[in-house]
């Protein structure tokens, strides 16, 4: 049970202070170019099917690939076809008429048809037919290895997904009762990220995952990360409170594994809108990449033990850490930018004035909506 003092607060505060700005400076440099596919001018409205997005593209949480500038696109094409259709033929029809049009570069892969357009991003089509045994979202994708349709749905998990992601970790600091017990103390927001929270995590591990892998096969699928990541969020974000940010976000990250559902040695990893579908069902013929999850998992819980032990040993421990997990200049990049974007918060919030250097009056600070408390000494990268 943690005891909770004013100056074990304020120390918490300062820990996502220091860190949580930082984290959510590197995710807004790792989202995607998601936005611009629904203007106007988007290549997509050229696809006549039913077209919905699928995987990190619908959820809000994708990462550019490592030493390139394109973007990986999932989008699901669905036609009302008897599911008697052979799931070969069925890819064939959709290639052959994007192929009359002359202007694709089309490529036939496992369980879709990739579009690629040069140094912006691609797009891969999987092909779809409704499920109507399993109910009115659920579909049936092909899959080229199983030779057969395979169970989905898309539409309910992201609905499940954002339920998730709406909770917010109960965090100590913010207690307003406890608080209460410290004469002059005031609970202290929580910085917080520019997104969900959920979403900043996921991204943060597929980001780590990538720089660990480097484009090996047996890296853990993002479904995977993303579904275990989700379920072990949900439950932490309902159980009790945390010191810090940083500290949920590594309980959430090291729970992962105990959501993952295991007959005879082999791991599944149900979709919770469809359990038909196991993001994990390559685990059995390939071992290996099973393997490969736990060994990244103990990586990336490994980061975040690091990044909290920074926090008594220095910025430069700290910034070590983040380059070694996110590359090294894109972690200088955003030191630089949250440092500024700090320095300019703060100086709104003591009101001094760049002129004089002096504190001006308490009205200026309440006019930029600031409030006005007492700030310890800034330590972050030499702000």
């Amino acid at each position: 049970m943690i005891t909770l003092d004013e100056t074990t607060a304020r120390r918490d505060h300062s820990i996502d202070q220091e860190i949580i700005g930082l984290l959510d400076r590197l995710c807004k440099d790792l989202e995607s170019i998601a936005a611009y596919l629904n203007e106007p001018d988007s290549q997509l409205l050229k696809f006549k099917p039913v077209i919905y997005p699928q995987g990190s593209i619908n959820l809000g949480t994708t990462v550019k690939p490592i030493g390139s500038d394109e973007f990986d696109v999932d989008v699901i094409s669905q036609l009302d076809v008897s599911e008697r259709t052979p799931t070969t033929a069925f890819k064939k029809l959709i290639f052959e008429r994007l192929e009359k049009r002359g202007i694709y570069k089309l490529r036939m892969m496992n369980r879709c048809i990739r579009v690629q357009y040069a140094n912006e991003f691609h797009i891969d089509i999987t092909p779809a037919i409704p499920d109507h045994d399993q109910g009115p979202e659920n579909i049936l994708v092909t899959d080229k290895e199983a030779g057969c349709w395979k169970e989905s749905n898309p539409k309910d998990y992201r609905t499940w997904f954002e339920e998730i992601a709406a909770l917010q970790p109960s965090l100590l600091y913010e207690d307003r009762e406890l608080m209460r017990k410290f004469a002059a103390a005031e609970p202290l927001p929580a910085p917080k990220f520019t997104r969900p929270p959920l979403h900043r995590i996921i991204q943060l591990m597929k980001r780590h995952r990538d720089t660990m892998f480097t484009g090996d096969k047996r890296a853990p699928i993002s479904a995977i990360i993303t579904t275990l990541a989700a379920q072990s969020y949900e439950h932490h974000a309902k159980s009790d409170g945390f010191s810090n940010q940083v500290q949920f976000i590594r309980a959430v990250v090291g729970a992962m594994p105990e959501f993952i559902v295991r007959t005879n040695g082999i791991g599944a990893v149900p979709n919770p809108a469809n359990p038909l579908e196991n993001y994990a069902d390559k685990w059995t013929a390939k071992p290996e990449r099973q393997k490969a999850f736990y060994a990244w998992h103990e990586r990336v819980v490994a980061h975040f033990d690091k990044i909290l032990d920074s926090i008594d040993r220095g910025k430069d421990i700290l910034f070590e850490e983040l380059s070694n997990a996110y590359g090294k200049e894109r972690v200088k990049k955003a030191v630089l930018e949250e440092s500024e974007q700090r320095k300019i918060l703060f100086e709104h919030k003591l009101g001094v004035t760049k002129r004089s250097g002096f504190t001006a009056p308490i009205e200026k600070a309440a006019k930029i909506g600031a409030s006005v408390m007492s700030v310890p000494k800034h330590t972050n990268f030499g702000e």
